[in-house]
């Protein structure tokens, strides 16, 4: 597929691309991806991150840490949604809005929660190494 665009948004293209350090292909086809996937998700959108980019709800919290905490929740049934709007501090239309991306997109949120777990369980090793040596 071959696209045409103006000399203008091929110029911002490439400004942007050269800013993080894509290839302006690989740029455009990311932002053509997350495009889509607004338009079908409306209240979720792409920020970066120090982890990279991710699904957050507009507004409110990333869709992996809502996912996470509705996985991990003791309640059952619709209760376990509201005790994520709750503990968030959302809407059940927003808590919604992550449970729908995440049955679109469950691999990229379930990979999202497993690195963070990762990152976790790294921190607490860190801590407790420390706490060791000054014990």
């Amino acid at each position: 597929m071959s696209v045409r665009v103006s000399p203008s948004l091929r110029d911002r293209l490439q400004r942007e691309a050269a800013r993080s350090g894509e290839p302006p292909a690989s740029l455009a086809e990311r932002l053509i991806e997350e495009g889509l996937r607004q338009r079908a998700h409306p209240l979720v959108r792409f920020v970066d991150g120090p982890t990279g980019r991710r699904a957050r709800l507009i507004p409110g919290p990333d869709v992996w840490e809502v996912v996470s905490f509705i996985q991990r929740s003791t309640a059952t049934g619709d209760a376990k949604a509201a005790h994520a709007a709750d503990w968030f501090a959302i809407s059940g239309t927003q808590v919604e809005a992550a449970l729908a991306y995440y049955g679109a997109f469950h691999a990229e949120i379930d990979e999202r929660i497993s690195l963070n777990e990762q990152v976790q369980a790294e921190a607490e090793q860190i801590a407790n190494g420390r706490s060791q040596l000054l014990a």
